[in-house]
């Protein structure tokens, strides 16, 4: 977990929602809410409503697919660090 998603933790030992590690993503300054957007297929009015905890429609369909982008996103990082070549090389 990034440092920016264990500062938006409301209890050190709660699971951060998926708002919460999207909110993290946005704080460490690489994405901006539009590439988010583009990535995820949501509009970038519904994702800033659904961020500020006022969006009004399903809810529960875009928590899925953040959270599945959350997942891809993590998984990119992954095999990306595992293809890089160590530093002794």
């Amino acid at each position: 977990m990034t440092a920016a998603a264990q500062n938006v933790l409301p209890f050190e030992n709660a699971a951060p929602t998926t708002r919460e590690l999207v909110r993290a993503e946005l704080a460490e300054g690489e994405l901006h809410q539009s590439t988010v957007a583009k990535e995820t297929g949501i509009s970038e009015a519904t994702l800033s409503l659904w961020l500020r905890e006022e969006y009004d429609g399903d809810n529960a369909r875009i928590e899925r697919q953040l959270a599945t982008w959350l997942e891809t996103r993590r998984r990119r990082q992954a095999a990306k660090a595992a293809l890089e070549a160590p530093e002794w090389v």
